[in-house]
């Protein structure tokens, strides 16, 4: 993971890097808030394009900020450039290799438990709240192996083992998104902590 030199108010990065600190699988992203922090050559091969999203400089809400996904390399420089002209007193963005998605999962976990919401394709939003999901089920947070029986019967190996790397973070209360890819594995791609971490991360 590269990170450009902004101020670590970004709900956003500080999520990915806690994921990453607590070896939850997350994509190798660059942090970008200037022209010069995309390095080129790319730092990784994209065959399915790459992902841009927001990160903002003032620590506003980041979910339902710009992202777009499969953006081809050679547009790649020119699009962050645009953005940065415009947006860069207040936006960074974070860059990484888009998937072949299969499933996208919301997971809210409490006190008891984890609620999962799941959509089947990148165009179902559910997170910014404009669609419904696709399937959803609550799962006990101490239940070590989980039915999902809910879940499309393709998905529920994925699902479970989603659930099993959130055992890793030590919050009482989280939100956050994973994608069940049909290249790159799992991927964990957001973290919204609701209460300060039990133990500190790992060492790297």
């Amino acid at each position: 993971m590269v990170s450009g030199s902004m101020n670590r108010t970004s709900q956003r990065l500080s999520g990915l890097e806690l994921l990453a600190a607590y070896g939850l699988p997350v994509p190798r992203w660059t942090h970008v808030v200037e022209a010069d922090d995309l390095a080129t050559p790319l730092p990784a091969k994209a065959p399915n394009g790459w992902t841009v999203r927001t990160v903002r400089k003032d620590g506003a809400r980041e979910i339902g900020s710009y992202f777009a996904n499969h953006v081809v390399e050679e547009a790649l420089v020119p699009l962050i450039n645009a953005r940065l002209q415009r947006h860069g007193d207040v936006e960074g963005y974070i860059v990484y290799p888009s998937w072949q998605p299969v499933a996208f999962l919301n997971i809210l976990c409490d006190w008891e438990g984890y609620t999962v919401e799941g959509a089947l394709d990148e165009k179902t939003l559910v997170s910014r709240g404009h669609d419904a999901p696709h399937f959803t089920c609550r799962v006990d947070r101490y239940e070590r192996h989980p039915a999902v029986a809910e879940v499309p019967e393709r998905l529920r190996s994925g699902t479970q083992k989603i659930l099993s790397w959130c055992r890793k973070l030590p919050f009482d209360t989280f939100y956050t998104e994973a994608a069940i890819t049909g290249d790159q594995g799992i991927m964990f791609y957001e973290l919204l902590p609701v209460d300060k971490p039990l133990v500190r991360p790992p060492a790297a």
